[in-house]
Parts: structure tokens; C-alpha cells; sequence
């Protein structure tokens, strides 16, 4: 079984958060090729809510906001990765 899991480069307590969600897919590979194998169905499971960072403070809706909006900002003005 491999997996990976990366919500964002930025630290888990900064504004905005983000509500991170796991969805589990089931494929069949071939052991030695490393290809789907042509029987897999893909069968998923989830959405899986993963919840908040622990040990942050309180988030409100006004700072998540505003955040967002800094955010978008940035992209357009072209100072942000966003």
C-alpha cells in the first residue's frame, strides 16, 4: 500500500484553514509492471472529514474572510501563489 497526504504548504493554524477531506480508492495493480490491473473496479470510500489542526486557536468566520481575501488579492495582483 502506498499514500500520500499534503493539504498545503503553509502552517496548519494560519487563516485561511482548510477542512481537509480523505477519499480512499481501491485499485488492483500488477505487482511487477506497477499497472492498474485491467479487473480493478476502482471501488472508493469516503469522503472522510480529517477535522481542524489541533492546538490552534479559534477560528472565526470574519478572520477566515478576510484571509480569503488577501488571498485573492495577491493572485491578482501578482504577489501570491495563489
Amino acid at each position: 500500500m502506498r499514500g500520500n497526504l499534503s493539504v498545503a504548504d503553509a502552517p496548519a493554524c494560519t487563516e485561511p484553514r482548510v477542512f481537509t477531506r480523505l477519499v480512499v480508492v481501491l485499485e488492483t495493480i500488477d505487482a511487477t509492471t506497477g499497472v492498474p490491473a485491467k479487473t480493478s473496479k476502482g471501488a472508493m470510500a469516503g469522503p472522510f472529514e480529517l477535522g481542524r489542526p489541533r492546538g490552534c486557536p479559534k477560528s472565526s468566520i470574519l478572520a477566515g474572510f478576510m484571509a480569503e481575501v488577501k488571498l485573492r488579492m495577491d493572485a491578482i495582483l501578482g504577489k501570491g501563489n495563489a
